[in-house]
């Protein structure tokens, strides 16, 4: 069914589902990207710490046992109080973790690096259900497929340059303080080593 207000309403000069879609597309865009950079970055930060490499994988694999867990939860807290609603609560927990989870490498507390990576992979699944109730409600039926391919697109954008992103970001010098990507993705302490680490 057709938002009432699809075709009217006018934001940025953009009608308001191009608006939905193009946010939604740079939410996903962070999401995987997040994904993608977390294993290089994570790496190098477990070395630094000389973190066990069993325990590097569980880090890694934690991340799938949150995510997979919140898919059906999500979808009805989706349905039940909005897309908007729990696409912002997806992005404030994921943040929040995300700067707390570097000292828990350095502090050698495994037990908590895991609680972070399952907490961080829950709060991302919250995300494409969400996403979808949200597109399901502004998008008309006519354009649903066309632009919800589009918004989901910023999956696969990852898959091909996040790994050079960031090794760039170490190349050309940037400190963590300019790398504003890097350190909201993966917080401050994720940030300076990557930056300092080699990577």
């Amino acid at each position: 069914m057709r938002h009432p207000d699809s075709e009217s309403r006018v934001i940025w000069g953009l009608r308001d589902v191009h608006v939905i879609v193009s946010m939604i597309f740079a939410c996903t865009l962070a999401c995987y990207f997040e994904r993608m950079g977390f294993s290089i970055a994570f790496t190098e930060l477990a070395n630094s710490a000389s973190l066990k490499e069993a325990d590097m994988g569980t880090a890694m694999s934690a991340f799938y046992y949150g995510y997979a867990v919140m898919q059906l939860p999500a979808g009805w807290l989706s349905a039940r109080y909005g897309g908007a609603r729990i696409l912002g609560l997806s992005f404030a927990l994921w943040g929040s973790i995300s700067m707390v989870m570097p000292g828990t490498v350095h502090d050698g507390s495994t037990t908590i690096l895991m609680a972070c990576r399952v907490a961080i992979g829950a709060s991302q699944g919250l995300f494409i259900p969400a996403s979808h109730t949200l597109l399901a409600k502004w998008i008309p039926v006519h354009e649903r497929s066309r632009l919800v391919t589009l918004a989901m697109s910023g999956i696969r954008v990852p898959w091909i340059c996040a790994g050079d992103a960031v090794r760039a970001l170490h190349r050309g010098g940037i400190r963590a303080r300019h790398a504003v990507p890097s350190f909201r993705l993966h917080g401050p302490g994720v940030a300076d080593n990557v930056v300092e680490s080699g990577v």
